[in-house]
């Protein structure tokens, strides 16, 4: 199953954000700084960055264990990716790839909020675990600018969407399911998609935004 997502209306401006109070910040980025990221759009308002997963309509199925780990990074004072997405039983591995020190900061509503320090040249990762669903905002306390998000599922069917907006979820039995786009500027909202017996689903676009 695939789909897109799109800005509706007109996408706001990305403006220039500068990486202030950390010098090797400002050396590792032209200008000193970055695009801010809170909303990127492409053609046709096309939104990346966006949370895709199924709500709805998995009870019958049998779900498949999570395997393997997640990574998020710390490059050039962002987090990268922006958003990531992890099973309840698979493992979130943060790293620090940066000349300097970053913490990772989580703000969870159902989990438990933990806040570890990386000094710079540390290349261990940390490992964060989560018990229950929901999008967490991370962040990075020394430095204002950093924002990131986690998506944490209870099965593998979500995806998060690229530069043009778009998305695929793989291994969806026939039947039709209930999923949610969440993107931390655009809001949430939930569509249906039906997937017959032996084919494929598109989605979309589904528009988010003002």
């Amino acid at each position: 199953m695939s789909g897109v997502v799109r800005w509706e209306g007109t996408p706001p401006e990305r403006k220039f954000q500068k990486m202030v109070g950390d010098p090797w910040c400002i050396g590792q980025n032209e200008g000193g700084g970055f695009l801010y990221d809170a909303v990127v759009t492409g053609a046709g308002g096309s939104l990346a960055n966006c949370f895709v997963q199924v709500v709805d309509g998995l009870d019958a199925w049998e779900i498949p264990d999570g395997s393997g780990s997640v990574e998020l990074n710390q490059v050039d004072c962002l987090f990268v990716p922006k958003m990531v997405g992890v099973q309840l039983d698979q493992v979130l591995m943060v790293r620090n790839s940066d000349g300097t020190m970053h913490n990772v900061h989580t703000k969870p509503d159902r989990n438990k909020e933990k806040n570890v320090s990386i000094p710079a040249g540390d290349t261990k990762a940390r490992e964060f675990e989560f018990k229950r669903t929901e999008i967490i905002e991370v962040i990075c306390d020394v430095h204002a600018w950093m924002r990131g998000y986690i998506g944490v599922t209870d099965h593998p069917f979500f995806a998060i969407t690229d530069e043009a907006g778009a998305f695929s979820i793989d291994g969806l039995p026939a039947g039709t399911y209930t999923l949610e786009a969440w993107h931390e500027k655009g809001g949430a909202k939930q569509f249906e998609v039906t997937i017959t017996a032996g084919g494929t689903a598109t989605a979309g676009p589904v528009m988010l935004g003002s």
